[in-house]
């Protein structure tokens, strides 16, 4: 029977116990220190739980008003903290003592919020009161700002003034307004600067143009959307947490389009950089400009990204006092990436290349295309990129092909065996001559020889210098010198041996006959072929072979 006695018990009890105002009636507001005082106003307004108006307004200092005007006084005196929104830290109240006294002025005084700080809470007879002139305030402020807002809402039909989470129908739908009405003025003010822009294209240039536009049109769009919010939403008397979220998207938003803007602008800065190092002669300019664009960025990133944490009430200080605690971890664990930075550093100090030279790295050539932060890129002749970290490169060999003065050649020219003393004479001092007569040739250093028998003829080694800067002028200029060397061949009646064995079935003479010679020119006709293929030589084409731009060579003797 006890159980079945326990569980009517309850039953009969429980409507008593989930009644509205029930759970609230020993909580009256007593008023003895400013946690009680603050905290009835808006305890006694909460929707889920019994509105109690009389309660809410217990602490105002009750001189020249009546119960319903301190009631009427009590809704007004919420709305103006929630419109800001001004949320009150109630825990610094609740560590206030009955006996407070304010440090600064040594009053019995307490100002709940800094926004407002003309309201203000004061110690009377024991009780801390909501003061007079306070009030006054909140009424006058309501009057100027707020009012107008009441007569609209009274006019509006009953579901407008439906809620969800808090929020009424007619918030959302003027939220939306406000929120097309940003995107309209965003594309239009986008056009309207763009279009003012494009009109100096003719004076700085498209380009330059184009980049202005994506500096101001965006971010100065999405900045106007943030503003209209800004100025829209605390007319729409949201409750607190949904004007707090309003508020910090706002800001979010105006944070990021500085943010936008000034990224873009960077780029900006670097294109305005590297045409002025353009036109310097040194090319360390040209690699500075993607570093400090990079480093730029890095920074900007990093700012905003603090920014951000600090509007999210993120304690900056204490998270960075952290990191240095874990600054070890840290350090350990970014140890490539503090490697590749001190080892971009290096390479920027030290400078064993630069962007554009032609560069070989462990057996890897092509051209310094991009010196990063963290890596280097090499567009290799076969036009693939390989990316080396900068902590290596700075510790590895290094040929820097750039900086050579002259560039090498070497060649192995072999002549057939047959080819008469003379012949092979008169072809090394006219490919000597054929060295001074070319242009972009280093007179000063060359050796041309017979440097042994080969199995395919005698070889004559043909060692000079070009004075050029670049891989495609070397190949042109080889060219022309090696082109030379064949003709001047072909003129002495030499042959030119090729890699090929080649069977020789000599025929007896008959009794008493000498044996066949090749006929040699004349000691004057190889003199004059010599001297042709010199300095100011009939023969000689310092500038190449012409070549047509089809199929077949042009005839020869042609200019």
């Amino acid at each position: 029977m006890l159980p079945r006695a326990l569980v009517l018990s309850v039953l009969l009890l429980l409507p008593l116990l989930l009644a509205p105002g029930v759970a609230h009636a020993i909580k009256k507001p007593t008023c003895t220190d400013p946690y009680d005082a603050v905290d009835s106003v808006w305890r006694w307004q909460q929707k889920e739980g019994e509105i109690r108006l009389d309660y809410a307004s217990a602490c105002f200092d009750a001189a020249g008003r009546s119960l319903r005007q301190r009631q009427r006084l009590a809704q007004r005196l919420a709305v103006v903290y929630d419109h800001e929104p001004a949320i009150i830290d109630l825990e610094r109240l609740r560590e206030m003592k009955a006996d407070h006294v304010d440090p600064a002025t040594r009053e019995a005084k307490v100002v709940p919020h800094e926004r407002f700080p003309e309201v203000y809470l004061e110690r009377r007879a024991g009780r801390w009161l909501w003061s007079k002139r306070s009030l006054d305030w909140i009424d006058r402020y309501y009057v100027e700002n707020l009012s107008g807002l009441d007569r609209a809402v009274e006019s509006m039909p009953s579901w407008l003034k439906g809620e969800v989470f808090e929020v009424a129908y007619w918030q959302y739908l003027a939220l939306a307004l406000l929120l097309a009405c940003g995107l309209v003025l965003r594309k239009a003010l986008r056009v309207v600067v763009a279009a003012r822009l494009r009109r100096l294209s003719q004076r700085i240039g498209p380009s330059l143009t184009r980049s202005l536009v994506d500096v101001v049109a965006s971010p100065g769009a999405t900045l106007l959307v943030a503003v209209l919010l800004r100025l829209g939403y605390p007319q729409l008397r949201l409750p607190a947490d949904a004007a707090l979220v309003v508020q910090l998207a706002v800001r979010l938003l105006i944070i990021v389009s500085v943010l936008w803007a000034t990224y873009r602008a960077i780029d900006l800065l670097a294109v305005h950089l590297e045409a002025r190092a353009q036109k310097t002669e040194g090319r360390l300019d040209s690699q500075l400009v993607p570093l400090l664009r990079k480093a730029l960025k890095v920074v900007l990133v990093v700012a905003g990204a603090l920014i951000v944490l600090q509007m999210l009430n993120v304690n900056v200080p204490s998270l960075l006092a952290g990191l240095g605690l874990g600054g070890l971890a840290v350090a350990l664990a970014a140890k490539e990436t503090l490697a590749n930075l001190f080892g971009s550093l290096a390479i920027l100090l030290d400078g064993p290349f630069q962007i554009g030279d032609w560069v070989s790295v462990e057996g890897v050539e092509g051209t310094v295309e991009e010196v990063g932060l963290r890596s280097t890129r090499l567009r290799t002749a076969q036009d693939s990129v390989v990316v080396f970290p900068n902590a290596k490169l700075a510790d590895a060999r290094i040929d820097n092909f750039q900086h050579r003065r002259y560039r090498r050649c070497l060649a192995t020219v072999a002549l057939g065996y047959e080819a008469a003393p003379e012949q092979v004479q008169a072809f090394v001092e006219g490919a000597r001559a054929v060295v001074q007569a070319n242009p972009g040739t280093h007179k000063d250093a060359y050796e041309i020889h017979v440097a042994g028998f080969g199995a395919q003829g005698l070889e004559v080694q043909v060692l000079f210098f070009l004075a050029v800067q670049d891989w495609s002028e070397e190949l042109r200029l080889r060219h022309n010198v090696y082109l030379e060397l064949v003709r001047l061949a072909r003129d002495l009646g030499v042959r030119l041996a090729v890699p090929a064995r080649a069977l020789l079935v000599e025929r007896p003479a008959a009794p008493g006959a000498e044996p066949a010679r090749p006929a040699v020119p004349a000691p004057e006709e190889l003199r004059r072929v010599v001297e042709g293929y010199g300095p100011g030589g009939a023969l000689g084409r310092p500038a190449g072979a012409p070549v047509s731009h089809g199929f077949w060579p042009v005839a020869e003797g042609a200019a």
